[in-house]
């Protein structure tokens, strides 16, 4: 026998909709910050996006900001990665129908194509974050996402009976080197946006070719 479900209280019909209501001020003054600290950047690069100024861009108050992001190292995290998990999000999963190469072409494409978008603020954003890789942070969950796509996107090429037999966390690495390496040359001007694409592929096409038998003649003499 069940018991009857307990009375519901005036005082907790009205918690769930407050709950809620600090929910959307708490997102909002959020975004308000991010779009303000973002501003900074594109205007008067990072230096120009100190706390107090972000506080006062956005209009809340500086305790507002920390309540949020406790340092600025923080907060240009939270830019990133938000431009990278909306681009992650529209570009995952690719046609699974097509190769695997051309999988991995196309995300890169639309990762770079973020970056693009403002390029000046990629370069600041890039360089307040690059050695933020603490386990736990909203970065390094990131490429664990991708890092996880990536090798189901190897695992099931393999299924599928393509050639080749590549440790998925090497086969990551390789791919996000040179990912990573062309993103660079582009935000520094050295590469126009055409040529990252064929320069991938290449370069994947190589990775993922099978492995030819090593003859007796080619193998390493050991010291």
């Amino acid at each position: 026998m069940t018991s009857p479900p307990a009375p519901t209280t005036a005082a907790g019909r009205g918690a769930a909709p407050r709950s809620r209501l600090r929910a959307e001020q708490a997102a909002q003054t959020r975004a308000r910050v991010l779009a303000a600290a973002r501003g900074l950047i594109e205007a008067q690069g990072v230096e120009g996006a100190h706390t107090r100024a972000v506080a006062a861009v956005a209009g809340v108050s500086v305790g507002a900001v920390f309540s949020h992001f406790p340092d600025k190292a923080a907060l240009f995290e939270a830019l990133l990665h938000d431009e990278i998990e909306a681009a992650l999000d529209h570009a995952l999963p690719p046609d699974p129908a097509a190769p695997l190469a051309a999988q991995l072409v196309a995300v890169a494409e639309a990762l770079w194509s973020t970056y693009d978008a403002r390029p000046d603020l990629a370069r600041a954003l890039l360089s307040q974050t690059l050695f933020l890789s603490e386990p736990g942070r909203p970065l390094s969950a990131q490429l664990d996402r991708f890092r996880a796509w990536v090798g189901g996107a190897l695992t099931a090429d393999a299924a599928r009976g393509a050639p080749h037999d590549i440790d998925p966390m090497s086969f990551f690495t390789a791919y996000f080197s040179i990912y990573f390496g062309l993103l660079v040359g582009g935000l520094r001007g050295e590469l126009p946006p055409g040529a990252r694409g064929p320069l991938l592929r290449a370069a994947l096409d190589r990775l993922l070719a099978p492995m030819a038998p090593m003859t007796p003649t080619a193998q390493a003499v050991r010291p």
